[in-house]
């Protein structure tokens, strides 16, 4: 508009006028506007229309006896197109500048993910519209084990490529929206909205078992440890401790053995810490956030732990995992119809340990499905939250769990803290013939158990499911057999 206006006015205001200022001015606010190119393209066009209406204009003063020649014509129209050439390489190479500076101002140089501040910046505005749409908030923190070996063994040029694998591949797996920073030498946060908390718990799941996937193609010993804070946004106060608590639940990580995940709901875990640590009467802010975050120059070691009954941990995700889903997709039990003797074998289980609760559980990619089950409402639940998905890492032997609660994998698992109240499991995994578990015949019980266990029943339970879901596969055209471990 700028461009057009500028000719229009300079035909109007005849040939003996000239407005060159304008039009470097309007070239410039191209330039700016829509790039180098496409805003020099549209000023060179602007003034060789000019130049073509002021050619009229001096056809028409010839006649006055005021005379002008083609040469003349075509050399104002070059010295104009060189004056707006040179003034659009410079406008533009301020505006990259500035561009960078400004990129610089909130990125990390090394990674390109955002640095601390513009991550607390974005944050605030991210977590206002979660609230306004009724959304739930993941706030995960990472940190690289190993990452210090890389740099003392191969150099730090390694481990700048770690680095900038690792924030790369990461920002991808999340969505445009969400927000993943560097926020010191090898730690990163992420910050995602979900629909609820139950799909908050998956979705940091599946981030770390993606991101340690990412870690071990690079071909280092470097794995990852993540602490994960899901809460409603009402909850979500990133200025008041959200990301010292998140840390703190990555350094319980760092406690236990390093390569995994806790997963907390930032409500539950927020009241636990104030009974955990209560105020000191004239401690200040600072002082009590030391309590619960203290710097990082002291031994991690030192932190006070956390309740149990504050986190939990999803399992990790098999090296194998493709091959397992495979086995399960070809067993074709996903798809078949609730199977009246699957449900007897699940029946039979509750009787033989006198509990309230009994299931087949077939863990997928994202969930635990229930081929037969009794005492439960849900069909499935999430993956991340899933006894069975544990039970699966460990292929020849039966997981037991006597108390859920005094077990830190499972103390902070919504299942136990809330319906259906889990604090006993028992469960055999069901394995195809290539040796991947598909998923596991499981005992529960509201309440713990320490007596000896009738184990070798539930295995004998185990190969029936197994041989029906064979029988299912066979009749689907399968050809994988499963068997019980």
């Amino acid at each position: 508009m700028g461009l057009a206006g500028t000719v229009l006015l300079d035909h109007a205001t005849g040939a003996i006028l000239s407005l060159s200022f304008l039009y470097i001015f309007a070239a410039a606010v191209a330039v700016w506007c829509l790039g180098e190119r496409l805003g020099l393209i549209l000023s060179i066009i602007a003034i060789l229309v000019s130049s073509v209406l002021k050619h009229f204009d001096f056809v028409a003063m010839a006649h006055d006896g005021h005379r002008i020649g083609l040469g003349a014509e075509a050399w104002n129209t070059f010295a104009r197109i060189l004056s707006i050439v040179l003034v659009g390489i410079v406008v533009d190479g301020l505006r990259i500048a500035l561009a960078l500076e400004r990129w610089r101002a909130s990125h990390d140089g090394l990674t390109g993910a955002l640095n601390k501040a513009a991550f607390q910046e974005r944050a605030g505005v991210m977590v206002r519209q979660a609230r306004e749409q009724g959304r739930a908030l993941v706030l995960a923190y990472m940190d690289l084990d190993g990452f210090k070996g890389v740099n003392d063994r191969h150099g730090h040029s390694a481990g700048d490529r770690v680095l900038r694998t690792f924030a790369g591949e990461a920002a991808r797996q999340i969505r445009g929206a969400d927000l993943f920073a560097r926020v010191g030498g090898d730690e990163f946060v992420a910050l995602m909205a979900v629909r609820s908390c139950e799909e908050g718990d998956q979705v940091a799941e599946m981030l770390h078992g993606r991101l340690t996937n990412i870690l071990r193609e690079t071909g280092f010993a470097v794995t990852c440890s993540m602490g994960a804070l899901v809460s409603s946004s009402e909850m979500v106060h990133l200025d008041d401790g959200g990301l010292e608590l998140a840390d703190t639940l990555m350094y319980e990580v760092k406690r236990s053995g390093k390569n995994a995940l806790r997963i907390a709901r930032g409500g539950s875990l927020e009241a636990r810490l104030h009974v955990a640590y209560p105020p000191i009467v004239d401690d200040d802010m600072a002082d009590i956030l030391a309590r619960i975050d203290p710097p990082k120059e002291e031994d991690p070691v030192e932190r006070p732990a956390l309740p149990k009954q504050s986190f939990f941990s999803p399992a990790p995700r098999p090296i194998d995992e493709e091959k397992r889903q495979s086995a399960v997709d070809a067993s074709g039990i996903l798809h078949a119809s609730q199977d009246p003797e699957l449900q007897d074998i699940v029946a039979a289980g509750a009787r033989l340990f006198k509990a309230p609760i009994a299931a087949l559980s077939i863990v997928d990619h994202d969930r635990q499905w229930f081929a037969a089950r009794v005492g439960l409402d849900a069909q499935e639940t999430s993956r991340a939250v899933s006894f069975c998905a544990h039970a699966i890492l460990s292929p020849s032997e039966l997981l037991v769990v006597p108390d859920a609660m005094q077990d830190v994998r499972f103390s902070g698992n919504p299942l136990v803290q809330s319906d259906p109240s889990i604090r006993f499991y028992a469960g055999v995994p069901i394995i195809g013939s290539n040796g991947q578990p598909l998923g596991a015949l499981c005992v529960i019980d509201r309440k713990p158990r320490m007596e000896e266990l009738p184990l070798q029943e539930l295995s004998a339970l185990a190969n029936r499911a197994a041989t029906k879901i064979a029988a299912i596969q066979a009749k689907a055209g399968g050809t994988d057999l499963a068997l019980a471990s």
